[in-house]
């Protein structure tokens, strides 16, 4: 989990464009905008709540950023391609790292436990999402998911 938050704050160290977004779609201001306290925020909420923020914080974050710099002036220069390229792979890393921190170890001990004692793979999990076994299968491997970010022309 440690390695995990490490890579949360690097994806928003390495991205101002994204944890910029974030911190605006979740209201963070000023030192809660700063990358280790929103790192902090982030993992808190993911605990209670991945579904919405993945889905309704994250994502439009992402979006509405992605539609900012794609419709702009400058949306063919050197420096917005890099933009949007360093975005686009980070909320990849964020979003693969947020989602397996949802997972505590002592669910992944029990989920590992009952799995054990099942003739099935499918057992209950923690939370409702689209990505579910992707997930498992990434914590149980102990590596990060692989999501694609696809952006609708």
């Amino acid at each position: 989990m440690t390695a995990i938050k490490s890579r949360i704050q690097e994806a928003f160290d390495a991205s101002d464009t994204l944890r910029k977004a974030i911190a605006s779609e979740i209201g963070a201001k000023g030192s809660n905008e700063a990358s280790v306290n929103l790192t902090n925020t982030l993992l808190d909420q993911s605990k209670h709540r991945l579904d919405e923020l993945l889905r309704d914080q994250i994502h439009n974050a992402v979006a509405v950023t992605l539609r900012r710099l794609s419709t702009g002036p400058d949306r063919a220069a050197a420096a917005t391609i890099q933009e949007v390229q360093q975005l686009t792979s980070h909320a990849d890393a964020l979003f693969s790292c947020l989602t397996l921190c949802a997972i505590s170890d002592d669910w992944m001990s029990d989920y590992q436990a009952q799995r054990s004692r099942s003739a099935s793979n499918l057992t209950h999990l923690p939370f409702n999402a689209a990505a579910a076994v992707e997930i498992l299968t990434s914590r149980h491997l102990q590596r990060l998911p692989r999501y694609k970010l696809t952006v609708q022309k």
